[in-house]
């Protein structure tokens, strides 16, 4: 459901009633409401089950709503409510999603963004400005300055280097904004919501660069997280996908630690040949096995994977570059 930003962003209304203060076992961490606060900013529901007083935030805070109704996200904050209610919901191991899963997460959004546009739903200069904040975030490291002690050392450029430097403090800020812990339940609509968010308040920037909307982070009227960043996706699709990007991303680094543990198991297989065991088919006793085969099966998977994932040869290239005899 997408949030209603004209009623977040009307006449300031009376103040809510307060609550009593309560102890939290939890460090104090800026981007995570108290129970306390965050009943209070709840309001009272009405019928719909909606908030029907608007909170007046607190200095260096705004308010956001959504269908559980009004809370307050720190002003300076790419996210939305609905990542401060994940914040809030989920404290549970106060770790931040690994970069990688972030980068993947960024990819699918902009892949989406760039398809929505080319069937003619998403307006491209919302589109467009959605993969410019996604480009911000996958943007690659400055690569280092090769030195040569042959040749004279040329003059850095001052210009250039401020550039680069405020590309990378915009592309850490930005993803140090994804605060979703990643032990989560919901089967990653939160992480989903989070990446939905900072792109459409990135975007909003960035649209005002080009005088257009108000520049706001949570003007959702502008650029909306649901209806622009997550137009035509589901979580059930979008979070597997970023899962697997994310495991492409990063498998040549576990590869020779892959190559440790088919060793392990068949080392295994080996101690265990003789041990015989009741195998199992769909949760029942089944024929009996051997231990060690198990452990086989276990190496011969892991193998089979590791030889698919291998890049092949390009054969074409190889036989262009071939010598003539």
């Amino acid at each position: 459901m997408a949030i209603d930003s004209a009623r977040t962003n009307r006449a300031p209304c009376r103040a809510p009633p307060k609550a009593p203060r309560s102890r939290s076992r939890h460090r104090h961490d800026p981007h995570r409401l108290r129970p306390a606060e965050a009943a209070r900013q709840l309001g009272h529901s009405g019928r719909s089950g909606h908030s029907r007083i608007c909170p007046t935030p607190r200095p260096g805070f705004r308010i956001e709503k959504d269908p559980l109704g009004y809370l307050e996200v720190p002003d300076a904050a790419y996210y939305g409510v609905q990542t401060a209610r994940g914040i809030h919901n989920f404290p549970i191991s106060g770790t931040l999603p690994h970069r990688a899963l972030v980068r993947a997460i960024v990819q699918v959004k902009k892949a989406a963004a760039r398809a929505n546009m080319a069937t003619g739903r998403l307006p491209k200069q919302l589109g467009n400005a959605i993969v410019d904040a996604a480009d911000e975030i996958l943007q690659p490291a400055e690569p280092a300055a090769e030195s040569d002690e042959l040749e004279p050392r040329r003059p850095s450029d001052p210009m250039r280097a401020a550039f680069a430097a405020a590309r990378a403090a915009k592309q850490a800020e930005l993803i140090d904004n994804f605060r979703i812990d990643p032990f989560q339940a919901g089967a990653g609509t939160s992480h989903n919501m989070n990446a939905n968010e900072v792109l459409a308040n990135r975007a909003i920037e960035l649209l005002h660069a080009q005088g257009v909307g108000s520049g706001k982070r949570g003007d959702y009227s502008i650029v909306s997280p649901n209806d622009h960043v997550n137009m035509a996706q589901s979580t059930n699709d979008v979070f597997p996908t970023a899962m697997r990007i994310a495991t492409l991303d990063l498998i040549r680094d576990f590869m020779p630690a892959a190559g440790e543990l088919i060793a392990a198991f068949e080392a295994k297989a080996r101690e265990f040949d003789d041990v015989i065991k009741s195998g199992r088919t769909h949760m029942q006793d089944a024929v009996p096995i051997r231990l060690g085969q198990e452990f086989a099966a276990y190496a011969l998977t892991l193998r089979r994977g590791s030889i698919a994932w291998r890049p092949r040869p390009n054969r074409s290239a190889s036989r262009t570059s071939a010598p003539r005899p």
